[in-house]
């Protein structure tokens, strides 16, 4: 390539690759903010799984084996 025309892509690649990050910080710094709107909510910290209660349960009961991983 001539040396005009690298000069023209390497300014090009620069700037865009510049832009693109500004961009994306900005996101980010959107991305954080909106964050400290969020309301926290307590998750469930137990499982209420009983047969039969949620609907029919049509997975086969599990197995015991000899204690090993093999089997």
């Amino acid at each position: 390539m001539p040396p005009a025309a690298v000069e023209i892509v390497r300014a090009a690649y620069g700037d865009g690759t510049g832009h693109i990050f500004l961009i994306s910080a900005g996101i980010a710094a959107v991305g954080v903010i909106a964050t400290l709107f969020l309301t926290p909510v307590r998750l469930r910290d137990s499982v209420d799984l009983t047969p039969g209660a949620g609907g029919t349960d049509d997975r086969a009961p599990l197995e015991k084996t000899g204690g090993t991983a093999a089997g």
